[in-house]
């Protein structure tokens, strides 16, 4: 089996050994044939949106989620990212080389001594590529999560009740008149929001101290 590269797809050559384990299943290699699906996902045209306006995102970031996701719809639909089918293929046939050349070993008289060896670095490989390919994808995953943070504000503002805002307001006023607290706003339905007033406009009035006599002479005088 020729190496791949990660973000395409594998060459693999005939050989005698059978790739299908009972913890791969045929579905998982199907990786090694290349797929595209046709179409853009609909989640990959929001983020495209979000990045695209110049209030969400900086040209920075837009530059760097880009070139993160260049290769996002290179693979099964119902994946973001196929580079984890990727990985887990190679940690899975990884497993098997360590198992076949133990395998060959033992049936060889004498047992060849470099066995370990070769095991080991085959280990060290998938060890080194598991690792570099996290790294990678964690930084990945951070730009992920400030788009999609963007895009969860976005859809909240849009299914929120602007009279959500006074009821809110309300209850907490009514929470700190039962706690024997001032009321720190007025609302001119005097139900101090309550479910009842929920279709009744309300007024907000900040109260301000007024300034004392001593405090006005101080003052200087405009010309």
């Amino acid at each position: 089996m020729e190496p791949s590269n990660l973000t395409g797809h594998a060459d693999v050559t005939s050989t005698g050994a059978s790739l299908t384990t009972p913890h791969l299943p045929r579905k998982a290699m199907t990786w090694l044939s290349p797929k595209v699906p046709a179409g853009r996902p609909p989640i990959q045209g929001n983020v495209s949106k979000l990045c695209s306006s110049k209030s969400h995102v900086s040209e920075e970031r837009r530059r760097a989620w880009e070139l993160a996701t260049a290769t996002a719809r290179n693979g099964p639909a119902s994946l973001r990212f196929p580079v984890y089918e990727r990985l887990y293929n190679l940690n899975v046939c990884a497993q098997q080389m360590v198992d076949l050349v133990g395998e060959i070993s033992s049936r060889l008289s004498p047992p060849p001594d470099d066995i370990l060896y070769h095991q080991h670095l085959i280990q060290q490989i998938r060890s080194s590529v598991t690792s570099d390919v996290l790294d990678r994808m964690g930084d990945v995953e951070h730009i992920e999560s400030w788009l999609f943070e963007n895009l969860r504000r976005t859809e909240e503002m849009n299914l929120r009740d602007p009279e959500d805002a006074y009821l809110m307001v309300g209850e907490q006023e009514q929470d700190r008149i039962r706690a024997g607290k001032p009321p720190r706003v007025q609302f001119l339905d005097g139900n101090g929001g309550s479910r009842e007033a929920e279709g009744t406009a309300a007024k907000v009035v900040a109260k301000k101290p007024r300034a004392s006599r001593n405090e006005k002479a101080k003052r200087p005088r405009s010309n």
